[in-house]
């Protein structure tokens, strides 16, 4: 998985990018299965996205400036569904 996410709030988002663990948990299969649906599936490869996006989720990101472009570089370590009253 490479993913290009944008994390939003009521008044900021963020521009980050996640690899194949977080991939794997949120979408609950591999990448080389959720590219398998994509050809093989097409209405159950649009369904593994709806199901994950306008979902409130718990992030671990890590972020660091790139000191020649001034440009922040976010990852996201882990992402995992938010459990609500806590």
């Amino acid at each position: 998985y490479l993913l290009k996410i944008t994390i939003g709030e009521a008044d900021n988002q963020m521009n980050t990018t996640a690899f194949e663990s977080v991939g794997e948990s949120l979408f609950k299969m591999s990448a080389e299965e959720l590219a398998n649906l994509a050809t093989d599936n097409p209405s159950a490869y649009d369904d593994a996205f709806r199901n994950i996006v306008d979902k409130t989720y718990t992030i671990s990101i890590r972020a660091k400036y790139i000191s020649e472009s001034e440009l922040l570089q976010s990852t996201i370590v882990s992402m995992v569904p938010a459990v609500m009253g806590e």
